[in-house]
């Protein structure tokens, strides 16, 4: 089963990549920086896919933790936000989009592939759906409220006059 899911999310990755790659030969900048950068970034989590689990990404984090491990960042992520910053905006934007989406994919295979996460994602999503839905309940009866009683711009109106 983990085999079909490391293949899956390799398949994903590929497909961002190739979406990436195109908009770069459309924009042409697919030789730049930006571009090259991102591409080694994304072609390193497709060989890496295999090792993405929440035991992983735990035992670096309490590794970094006791061992007092101030891991920086590698440099051709560096390389690649200043690249993106040297872009138009409406190419930095996309190509931050293409590495957003490739990281979300990432984050969706380590929480489908974890039971624990599971659990966290339904206790998450129900409290956010329990908040929204009380929120738009009560922005409904204000607005209904609001429609039947006199501006609270009276309040701002008589509040300047007694200055």
């Amino acid at each position: 089963m983990s085999g079909f899911r490391d293949d899956n999310l390799r398949d994903q990755l590929f497909a961002v990549r190739d979406k990436m790659f195109l908009y770069a030969l459309d924009r042409g900048i697919a030789d730049a920086a930006a571009h090259e950068n991102l591409r080694l970034l994304m072609n390193s989590l497709i060989r890496y896919a295999h090792r993405v689990s929440l035991g992983r990404l735990m035992l670096l984090d309490i590794s970094g933790r006791v061992f007092k491990l101030r891991p920086s960042a590698p440099e051709t992520y560096v390389e690649w936000v200043k690249a993106v910053n040297a872009l138009p905006a409406d190419e930095a934007e996309r190509m931050r989009g293409f590495h957003e989406e490739a990281m979300l994919l990432i984050m969706k295979h380590m929480i489908t592939g974890s039971p624990l996460l599971w659990c966290a994602a339904g206790v998450v999503v129900f409290h956010v759906v329990a908040i929204k839905s009380t929120r738009v309940f009560i922005d409904s009866i204000v607005r209904s409220v609001t429609r039947r009683v006199p501006s609270v711009g009276l309040f701002e109106a008589d509040a300047l006059r007694t200055m």
